[in-house]
């Protein structure tokens, strides 16, 4: 490889890396709060169970069995559920880096990186895959699918969000208002006063 490309690579490697910036950050902090609320709903889950099998011991053992059983489903299934929501996480957040660096290197048109890059690509399907076949053994084939579609509804939705961002932030529909002469301006277009609210 040039020596010449492998700052610029690491320089844009390390960049990628940085949580403040841009939509990967936005994508990180969206990937942590879905991570904080299932183990809400796990909590939740936990807690009404343990209400609902409390409620049944009084009414007979075959219900009181019966919720149990359906306690320990529901928090299986939350467990399958975080497990595959935090691998398709780690697979999404790696395919968007290793997509920029692609770009970066068709740019440079550097044939030997673009080629580095497509091996580590299929690497990363191929986690992805490993993945969800120990959750299939472990969990079946019904509960894994069902994880998938909601998995695939919520980053449909996620994709969907960061495209707004990103264009609000190229300027497009709306964005930051421009500045004059280093002062921002109000929508209207006049100077904005100093230590006050752009309206």
């Amino acid at each position: 490889m040039k020596s010449s490309t492998l700052p610029l690579l690491i320089g844009a490697f390390s960049l990628l890396a940085m949580p403040e910036n841009g939509v990967f950050a936005q994508e990180e902090s969206t990937q942590q709060e879905a991570t904080e609320k299932a183990a809400d709903k796990v909590e939740k889950t936990d807690q009404e169970a343990t209400e609902i099998a409390k409620e049944k011991v009084g009414s007979g053992k075959e219900e009181a069995d019966a919720a149990k059983e359906k306690a320990a489903k529901a928090k299986t299934d939350m467990a399958m559920k975080r497990q595959l929501a935090n691998a398709e996480s780690r697979y999404r957040v790696r395919s968007a880096k290793l997509a920029k660096l692609a770009t970066i290197a068709e740019e440079k048109g550097d044939q030997e990186m673009i080629g580095r890059i497509a091996k580590l690509q299929t690497k990363n399907e191929g986690i992805r895959e490993r993945k969800i076949v120990q959750l299939r053994e472990k969990y079946g084939d019904e509960t894994v699918d069902s994880g998938l579609k909601k998995v695939e509804a919520v980053a449909g939705n996620r994709k969907a969000v960061a495209e707004k961002v990103r264009s609000k932030a190229k300027g497009k529909k709306g964005g930051k208002p421009e500045k004059v002469g280093g002062k921002p301006v109000k929508k209207d277009g006049k100077p904005a006063k100093k230590g006050g609210r752009s309206s």
